[in-house]
């Protein structure tokens, strides 16, 4: 429906995300790359069919963000928390784990909302069709 919308628009961005799953499965990783491979073929798809109208379809590939379990209150801290739970280590332990990178620090919400403001400007107009590799090294291409 968006696609429409920005079709007869004359243009516009879809920003998808996945993660590092999509690309290579993972221990406990669960059913996260069957889905993350489809969203991300999907963008490949949209961009081809939705590229001469001027949309522009990018997929964002994320790994795990603690900052989000930690202040932001989101579904994915409960998750994280009944994981660690089951597998009887502390949540600080699992968020630690899920969140190194070879860059030092977690990725952040700051750092994703960068990357995407960047891929919805004009100065990334020659980007479709791509999965933007945003886990500070975490997963790598």
């Amino acid at each position: 429906m968006a696609a429409r919308h920005m079709r007869d628009a004359g243009g516009g961005v879809i920003m998808a995300l996945s993660m590092p799953m999509a690309r290579q499965p993972a221990p406990l990783a669960g059913p996260f790359g069957a889905p993350g491979a489809a969203v991300e073929n999907m963008c490949r798809q949209l961009a081809l069919e939705l590229g001469e109208r001027r949309v522009r379809v990018v997929c964002l590939r994320l790994t795990g963000i603690p900052e989000t379990a930690r202040s932001l209150g989101s579904h994915l801290g409960e998750m994280w928390g009944k994981a660690a739970e089951r597998l009887g280590v502390p949540l600080e332990d699992m968020l630690e784990a899920i969140g190194a990178t070879p860059a030092g620090a977690p990725l952040t919400v700051e750092h994703v909302a960068d990357v995407a403001a960047f891929l919805a400007s004009d100065r990334s107009e020659g980007l479709t069709g791509t999965v933007v590799n945003v886990t500070r090294g975490a997963a790598v291409d």
